[in-house]
């Protein structure tokens, strides 16, 4: 079922005083190539599931003074609802009306628009939904490149993904896309580097004029700074699955070495290891202002994890199979969310609580195919999926400042959900047929 903040449970760990990239920098990158579960019962939860508007009321016409709100969350794709809309421009009514406008229209760009339906003005003027329609002032999600992924990594010209590969991996590697604000959506991901070599390409981050990814099967990291690549560490049973990118160091973390590593981007020098521990299976990890926040989930936990003085603390974190994580830091404060293995859950951290929001009800994740879980923050909205490997996949956002309950923004009972990175204005996010995305800000 579907439920809003749930009870709040004291915890504790360092909190973080600046706000740091996650999963990559996103800095402009070399030219692109040539340019660049379980039953039905699961499906009828998932597929009735409806959320609550981002906002309580549209704001009224005004005069000369600052503008009305945005206009409420509604539906995006059937049955689902999208971001919340952004507040009305000074001297311009919300969706409740605009100077020289009635019937609940707004004033933008001379012209009295429905800021609800209207794809140009979704939600607030000048929210251009792009090929995507517009539903109760939220932009529906649309097809970005045309090629499944696995972990991706964007900045605002180019769209860097891996495809994890099958078989013997002979189709593993990393592609890009080409998204600059010109460019005609879908567009086709060419390979960069492709081949048994990178089979298991898991996740990718960006930094400079370079893009890191790992191969989960091959036990290495590698680096990409032309159209081919180059080890950036190998090791026996290594196994490296997430990675991100701050203070000129690249930090990885492996499944089968027990540790979170980290090598300077420079590629100089060895790698260290910022934590290890006899049992210890680091999964995905998010840095902000000097800590890097790691899940475990084979042993349920979560850590923090100072990468000066390296000591790790346990956050007492009440989620079975702790898996996608993410952070963020401003003002002294750091926003941590977590997902569960399954998706099915989220956990987020804020002003030394736990909140929890439990989406649906299934089985222990140990007896199902239901895997993945991936998060990530965008501006005030956390946004994660539920995974179900060939059969069902879903997006789900949610406000950090817990005024809303969890909402189901994309839904596809063909395809799974995983992987997701986020740009100022859109989230983005892999299916098993495609690379798709959500306006989210103007």
């Amino acid at each position: 079922m579907l439920a809003g903040a749930g009870r709040l449970v004291r915890a504790w760990f360092p909190v973080a005083s600046t706000r740091s990239n996650i999963h990559g920098v996103f800095a402009r990158t070399w030219p692109v190539l040539s340019t660049l579960l379980v039953g039905c019962s699961l499906s009828n939860d998932l597929g009735t599931l409806q959320g609550q508007p981002d906002a309580s009321a549209s704001g009224g016409a005004s005069s000369g003074g600052s503008g009305g709100s945005g206009g409420v969350a509604g539906a995006t794709d059937a049955a689902t609802e999208g971001s919340a809309g952004s507040a009305g421009g000074a001297g311009l009514g919300g969706s409740g009306g605009g100077a020289g406008c009635s019937g609940g229209l707004t004033e933008c760009s001379g012209q009295c628009v429905s800021t609800l339906t209207d794809a140009k003005h979704c939600g607030v003027c000048g929210l251009d939904c792009g090929a995507a329609n517009c539903n109760e002032g939220h932009c529906a999600s649309e097809s970005a490149v045309s090629r499944q992924c696995h972990g991706i990594a964007v900045n605002d010209q180019a769209l860097y993904f891996t495809l994890y590969g099958t078989g013997n991996g002979a189709n593993a590697g990393l592609f890009a896309a080409n998204i600059g604000p010109a460019t005609p959506l879908p567009v086709a991901g060419a390979p960069v580097v492709t081949g048994a070599p990178y089979w298991g390409a898991a996740y990718v981050a960006l930094s400079g004029t370079s893009a890191f990814f790992t191969s989960h099967e091959t036990h290495q990291v590698w680096r990409v700074a032309t159209a081919s690549a180059d080890s950036f560490y190998t090791t026996t049973n290594l196994q490296p699955w997430d990675l991100a990118v701050a203070g000129g160091w690249l930090y990885f973390t492996g499944t089968g070495s027990g540790a979170l590593h980290r090598r300077a981007l420079s590629g100089v020098g060895a790698a260290e290891v910022v934590h290890g521990a006899a049992g210890f299976a680091p999964r995905h990890l998010a840095l902000a202002a000097g800590v890097a926040y790691v899940t475990d989930d084979a042993n349920e936990k979560v850590w923090s994890i100072d990468v000066t003085s390296k000591v790790a603390v346990e956050i007492p974190a009440l989620l079975e199979a702790p898996y996608g994580i993410d952070a963020a830091a401003s003002g002294g404060v750091t926003r941590l969310v977590v997902s569960r293995r399954n998706g099915a859950d989220l956990l987020e951290w804020q002003n030394d609580s736990w909140s929890k929001a439990e989406l649906i009800t299934v089985p222990p994740f140990q007896s199902t195919a239901l895997r993945g879980g991936d998060v990530v923050i965008a501006g005030e909205l956390a946004y994660w999926s539920l995974r179900i490997p060939g059969t069902a996949g879903r997006l789900y956002a949610r406000r950090l400042d817990r005024t809303t309950p969890p909402r189901l923004v994309w839904s596809n009972d063909s395809v799974d959900a995983v992987g997701l990175a986020a740009t100022a204005q859109h989230v983005y996010f892999c299916t098993g047929a495609e690379v798709r995305r959500v306006r989210v800000a103007l």
